[in-house]
């Protein structure tokens, strides 16, 4: 007989929360908590020895996420997983969502927040909602170190290009102010000439003493555009502070520092990726080069972890979404629930992918013409396209075919006219069983407190009812 227990860690900085229960969230070992040492690790694994030999023989483990500081207590855990296999014995263990837990916590009428009830809503979770759980293999293997080190310096690289583009917007308000002629070349960003003059000269003065001859020595700045820097600059304007001056020049000093930091760790990273057979096959795809496909495989690492397209789209919050409630119904487009950096990197692919690849020009333009999309929306439709063309080509470990492509969007046109008429007729079966009860639609229409929108809807439905039935009993035309 199978005896369960569901173990929750609540993972804070330096220690972690641990509470056991039974598959009727009863308590099995009271809520304690352990250091993230060597030795609570110890004490973690004596008591996991105690609880299977007092009778428990499947033990289901989640540790939330909590951006890294969980990583010791998961690979812990998912090594005794795999010694615990050995002995016939069952150790599972899984790392949850923060999102799905806190509402599972709220469904519970958890009116406090403690480590102790966090825990609680953990293990609640995993007993709830089974099916929504993914625990780590068999094997007892933790997550690969080379993907999560590859994520870690993909993480490192955002944190540089959100530092630059802080920066760059403060020395922008600062050339507004003290050199507002600089600001007719910073419609697109600010140069990397621009960045390199002002980190030498930072005002008025400076780049009038320094004359064109000087500054046509900084890279990227011609004689000719020195020259034409020069005649803008109004000398009416009062001389720019010394602090001014110093903040101008460290400002844009920063950010050549972080652009290239950026550049050696892109670099660095793409090194290390550029031979997988993976970036290889997503390099064939239209709009993809080295850069985006090393920064995608790091994101997705193994696609056979996705058990469709859909769940693979969904992942990275591509899919549609939809609502309805009563007599309203809501579009809400995209729904931008999965990793945002995935989203950027698959709009800029696909700005790409509609000036060189025919079909998926062909699309823009049809969404843009037919259904009446603005860009964006019709950008939408791209990204979800080419996110399935990534998860068909790394699923099938075959290069990107446009002779394929259109073969399978041949047959998916007929799947989803298919679908699509199944859809109307599970509609229109399950309309009339939430109805079954209301005998008389037209009088229950009438004699309703419902809402204005409602019942022209009815009404609508109504009408469309008795034409069907008149045409159907009328005699057929000659």
């Amino acid at each position: 007989m199978e005896n369960n227990a569901f173990l929750g860690v609540d993972v804070a900085k330096g220690s972690a929360d641990f509470l056991l229960v039974n598959a009727r969230k009863e308590t099995l070992e009271e809520g304690f908590m352990l250091d993230d040492c060597a030795e609570g690790r110890k004490v973690l694994c004596r008591l996991i020895e105690k609880w299977f030999a007092s009778g428990i023989t499947h033990l289901y483990c989640a540790v939330e996420s909590t951006g890294g500081y969980e990583n010791n207590w998961f690979t812990l855990l998912c090594s005794l997983s795999a010694s615990y296999d050995q002995k016939n014995k069952t150790l599972r263990v899984a790392r949850v969502n923060p999102r799905p837990v806190k509402a599972c916590g709220k469904a519970g009428m958890l009116r406090t927040q403690t480590d102790q009830t966090s825990a609680l809503a953990i293990a609640s979770y995993l007993i709830g909602f089974p099916e929504n759980v993914r625990y780590s293999p068999h094997t007892g293997q933790s997550d690969d170190p080379v993907w999560l080190a590859a994520r870690g310096q993909a993480g490192l690289i955002r944190m540089l290009i959100k530092q630059k583009t802080q920066l760059s917007s403060q020395l922008e308000k600062l050339l507004y102010t003290r050199l507002g002629e600089t600001m007719i070349y910073c419609r697109n960003g600010i140069p990397g000439w621009l960045l390199r003059l002002v980190s030498r000269y930072p005002s008025r003065e400076h780049l009038q003493r320094a004359g064109a001859g000087k500054l046509a020595k900084i890279k990227g700045l011609s004689p000719d555009k020195a020259k034409s820097l020069l005649g803008k600059l109004n000398g009416d304007q009062p001389a720019t502070p010394v602090i001014a001056c110093h903040t101008i020049k460290a400002t844009a000093r920063g950010i050549l520092h972080l652009q290239k930091q950026i550049d050696t760790q892109q670099t660095f990273l793409i090194d290390q990726f550029s031979e997988h057979p993976d970036v290889r096959l997503l390099e064939s795809i239209t709009g993809i080069a080295v850069t985006s496909a090393v920064r995608l495989i790091v994101e997705i690492e193994d696609v056979s972890r996705f058990d469709s397209s859909k769940a693979f789209c969904a992942y990275f919050g591509v899919h549609p979404t939809w609502r309805e409630s009563g007599d309203g119904h809501w579009k809400t487009g995209m729904s931008k629930q999965g990793r945002a950096q995935v989203r950027g990197m698959l709009y800029m692919s696909s700005l790409t992918a509609i000036r060189w690849d025919p079909d998926l020009k062909k699309l823009y333009h049809r969404f843009r013409k037919e259904n009446r999309m603005n860009h964006y929306q019709a950008m939408g439709v791209l990204m979800h396209k080419l996110l399935r063309i990534i998860y068909g080509v790394l699923k099938n470990q075959t290069p990107y075919d446009r002779q394929v492509d259109r073969e399978n969007r041949r047959q998916s046109k007929e799947k989803q006219q298919a679908y699509q008429k199944k859809i109307a007729q599970n509609k229109a079966v399950q309309k009339t069983t939430r109805q079954r009860f209301m005998s008389n639609r037209a009088d229950s229409t009438e004699d309703a407190p419902i809402s204005r929108r409602a019942w022209k809807k009815r009404k609508q439905e109504a009408s469309q009812s008795s034409l069907v039935e008149e045409y159907a009993g009328s005699p057929p035309a000659d």
